[in-house]
C-alpha cells in the first residue's frame, strides 16, 4: 500500500472509530433498562443510535472541511479529507432522518397515534423539526439548484449554524447523552471542535494566513482558457510540482471566494502561473481579471507528484484542463533524470491543447525522459485501456498518474485494475471533491 492510500485508510478508520465511540459509551456506560425484546424495542434502540451517530457526524463535517494543515495530514490529503466530508454529510443526513422515523415506528408499534407519539409543542420536538427542516432545505438547495458558486457557499455555511440547534435538541431530550457523563463529555468535545472549525473557516475565514500576490499578467493561451501570472508581495509560497493552491482575487466582477487551481510552474522561481478553463459562471469571469489586482494563495495542497512513486517508468494521462498539474511536472523534469515519462494528452479539439508547443519542445529537449502523445477525440478517440495496451503492451510495469474529468478517472482506474495494474500504482487528482 502506497503512503497516500495508507493515510486515506487511516483517515477512514479514524472517522469510523469516532462514530462508534458514542454508541459504545452509551451501551457500556448507561444504566440498563430491562425491556422485553420486540420490534418496538429494536426500533427504539436503533433510533437512539442514529441520534448519537448523527450529532457526531454533523460535528465532524466542519472539521473535515476546514482545510487546516493538521487535519489534511491526519486524514490523508485534501482530496481524501473532502471525500470523507461528503461521506460524513450523507451519514449525517440519513441518521438525522432515521432518528425520528425509527422512534415514530416504536410509538406506532406500541399502539400510539400520531398525536400521542411526541409532545409536539415542546422545545424538544420544535427544535428537532426546525433543525431537520432547515437541514433538508439547505441540502436540496446546495445539491439540486443551479446557483452561482458564491451564493452556493453562502447557503452551505448555514449548515454550521444548525449544529447548535442539534446539540440543544440532544440536551433538552434529557436522554442518555445527559445522564451518561462520559458520553456527555465526548459529545460535547466533538460538538465544541465542530463549532471551532466552523468559526475558523466560515466566520473568521478572512483572518486565515494566506500568501499575498499581485496579478502581473493575464493571458489567453487557448479558447475559453485564461492563464493568470502572479508576483509575490513579500515571501513567496513554496510548493512541489503537481500541487495546487486555493486562489482568491480582489477584483470587481469576480467571485472573491477561493477556488482550487493547479500550479503550472515548476516551483523554481517566485512567479506562479495558473491555467483556468471556463467551466462555470465564476471561471468565465477570470478573463476579466485586471493586471495589478491583489491575489491571495492558501496552501499548498496535494501530493500528485512523480516523486511520490518509486517506479521511474510512469504514464501520465491528462484530460482537457487536467493537463495543468502535468505542465508543472513536465517543466520540472531535468536532463539526465532517471525518470521515463510518457504523457497522453487528451483533448476534444487540437486548438484546445494548451501549451502544446511547449510540451513538444520539452520532448525535443529531453526525448529519452519525456514523450508526448496527443489523443484527439475526432482522430483517435479517447484515452482508453485498449489504446494504452496498444501503445505500451504490458501495463503492469508502469505507475499511472491521471487527472481529468471524473468519468474519465473512473473508467481508466477500473480498466487498469482489470488489466492487473495494482491500485497502488495508480495516482489520481480528483478536483471534483474539492
Amino acid at each position: 500500500m502506497n503512503t497516500k492510500r495508507a493515510r486515506k485508510f487511516r483517515g477512514e478508520a479514524i472517522v469510523l472509530v469516532l462514530l462508534l465511540i458514542p454508541i459504545l459509551l452509551w451501551q457500556f456506560g448507561s444504566a440498563k433498562v430491562v425491556e422485553p425484546m420486540s420490534a418496538a424495542y429494536i426500533a427504539g434502540v436503533l433510533g437512539k443510535a442514529a441520534a448519537l451517530v448523527s450529532i457526531v457526524a454533523y460535528s465532524l463535517m466542519p472539521i473535515l472541511s476546514m482545510r487546516h494543515a493538521f487535519i489534511v495530514r491526519i486524514f490523508g490529503g485534501i482530496d481524501s479529507t473532502y471525500g470523507l466530508h461528503k461521506k460524513i454529510g450523507k451519514i449525517a443526513f440519513y441518521t438525522i432522518w432515521a432518528h425520528p422515523f425509527l422512534l415514530a415506528i416504536k410509538g406506532f408499534l406500541k399502539g400510539k397515534s400520531v398525536g400521542d407519539i411526541w409532545q409536539w409543542d415542546s422545545a424538544l420536538i420544535v427544535s428537532g423539526i426546525v433543525a431537520i427542516g432547515i437541514f433538508s432545505a439547505i441540502m436540496v438547495i446546495t445539491i439540486y439548484s443551479h446557483i452561482r458558486h458564491q451564493r452556493w457557499i453562502s447557503f452551505h455555511r448555514f449548515f454550521g449554524w444548525i449544529l447548535p440547534l442539534i446539540f440543544f435538541h440532544a440536551i433538552v431530550a434529557n436522554s442518555q447523552i445527559v445522564k451518561n457523563k462520559p458520553l456527555l463529555i465526548y459529545v460535547s468535545i466533538i460538538y465544541g471542535l465542530g463549532m471551532i472549525a466552523f468559526f475558523y473557516r466560515s466566520v473568521f475565514g478572512k483572518l486565515i494566513s494566506r500568501y499575498p500576490y499581485v496579478v502581473c499578467e493575464v493571458n489567453t493561451p487557448a479558447a475559453a482558457t485564461t492563464e493568470v501570472v502572479l508576483k509575490p508581495i513579500g515571501i513567496p509560497m513554496t510548493y512541489n510540482p503537481g500541487q495546487f493552491a486555493y486562489l482568491s482575487v480582489v477584483c470587481p466582477g469576480i467571485d472573491p471566494e477561493a477556488h482550487p487551481y493547479s500550479f503550472t510552474t515548476a516551483a523554481n522561481g517566485p512567479y506562479i502561473r495558473f491555467v483556468i478553463k471556463e467551466l462555470g459562471d465564476d471561471t468565465k469571469t477570470m478573463k476579466n481579471l485586471v493586471v495589478g489586482s491583489k491575489a491571495f494563495l492558501e496552501g499548498p495542497y496535494g501530493d500528485f507528484t512523480y516523486h511520490n512513486s518509486r517506479n521511474k517508468k510512469q504514464i501520465w494521462i491528462a484530460g482537457g484542463v487536467g493537463v495543468t498539474p502535468f505542465l508543472s511536472l513536465a517543466r520540472s523534469l531535468k536532463n539526465k533524470s532517471a525518470y521515463r515519462v510518457q504523457l497522453f494528452y487528451a483533448s476534444d479539439r487540437l486548438e484546445d491543447t494548451v501549451f502544446l508547443r511547449e510540451l513538444l519542445m520539452i520532448q525535443k529537449t529531453i526525448p529519452d525522459i519525456f514523450e508526448l502523445t496527443v489523443v484527439n477525440k475526432n482522430i483517435s478517440g479517447f484515452v482508453s485501456l485498449e489504446l494504452l495496451q496498444k501503445q505500451l503492451g504490458d501495463l503492469t510495469g508502469y505507475d499511472f498518474f491521471i487527472c481529468g474529468p471524473p468519468p474519465m478517472l473512473k473508467i481508466l482506474k477500473g480498466g487498469l485494475v482489470k488489466a492487473h495494474v495494482s491500485s497502488t500504482q495508480i495516482y489520481t487528482e480528483e478536483f471534483s471533491t474539492l
